[in-house]
């Protein structure tokens, strides 16, 4: 008995059609992963250079609140002590009232940029009292205002809108 042989050609056609759909789709994947990682470095060192500058400020503030402090603390007399708590840097205000008690209380604002685009910073407002040499701190909070012109959508093909 003889056994038929069947032709059993394979066309290379399917194959290689499929492998270059593969291909080309492993090579999609890879190229959107790489501009995921390349966007996600972005942000990282933007978030990083943003916490760099509002520590910084806060620093800044707080520099400031030592030097006032030390001021308040001193011998000098109760003028001398406004006059040189207006002359430190980063002082807006300085308003001084007595309490009850007759003993001055001394409210100081500030406000700290350190910011590169100088549109963060800090805001505070402090009061020390004459009799304790205690600070009080009323308000302590950190802005960032809008950019000039608002701010930027950034496209997909990196132009902004």
């Amino acid at each position: 008995m003889k056994i038929r042989e069947r032709d059993s050609n394979v066309g290379l056609g399917a194959p290689s059609m499929i492998l270059i759909v593969m291909v080309t789709a492993m090579s999609v994947f890879a190229l959107l992963g790489l501009r995921s990682a390349q966007s996600e470095r972005k942000l990282a060192m933007k978030t990083a250079e943003s916490v760099k500058n509002y520590y910084a400020m806060e620093a800044g503030a707080e520099d400031i609140l030592a030097e006032i402090d030390r001021v308040v603390a001193g011998d000098e007399r109760n003028w001398e002590k406004l006059g040189m708590i207006r002359k430190t840097p980063g002082v807006t205000d300085v308003e001084s009232r007595k309490d009850d008690a007759g003993y001055m209380i001394y409210v100081v604002k500030m406000v700290v940029t350190k910011d590169p685009e100088g549109d963060a910073g800090i805001e505070a407002v402090a009061e020390f009292h004459e009799n304790s040499g205690k600070i009080d701190i009323k308000k302590w909070k950190y802005y960032k205002e809008e950019p000039k012109g608002g701010y930027l959508m950034m496209l997909p093909d990196g132009s902004a809108e």
